[in-house]
């Protein structure tokens, strides 16, 4: 029995599945067009939205679908914490790793120093620059 879909991940199930539809694809023309063998696997979790696609396969498919809302490939609750795991984060200082600042004109400095796996990472990037985009509007 497949999980039910992520609330999380069914607009870009949604979105996916309306171009496949609307290019006369099939999930192998999708494999083909993001470099991956033609009876790969990989996708059927994005299409059913149980599964985020991995962040180099996300960059793909902001290539092939240019016209996609801003941020459906990165869904920002896929990523959670649950409540007995440890954080792979680790500061790189030890006093402060996060520091925000407001200058006299009027302007924020964010500084964060932290290391972590890139996929982890990537995610807090991405956040960060939606929010910032949001935030020039």
């Amino acid at each position: 029995m497949k999980p039910p879909p992520k609330p999380e991940l069914v607009a870009m199930a949604t979105f996916l599945r309306a171009e496949l539809n609307a290019r006369g694809w099939s999930v192998i023309n999708l494999n083909e067009h993001l470099g991956l063998k033609r009876n790969a696997t990989a996708v059927y979790p994005w299409l059913n939205g149980t599964s985020p696609p991995r962040e180099a396969l996300v960059v793909r498919l902001e290539k092939l679908f240019p016209d996609a809302p801003k941020g459906i490939f990165y869904p920002k609750a896929s990523v959670k914490m649950e409540d007995n795991v440890v954080p792979m984060l680790r500061t790189t200082r030890s006093n402060n790793p996060l520091q925000f600042n407001v200058m006299p004109d009027g302007a924020a400095r964010l500084q964060l120093d932290i290391t972590g796996p890139l996929d982890e990472l990537s995610v807090l990037l991405r956040m960060l620059l939606d929010q910032s985009e949001l935030l020039r509007k």
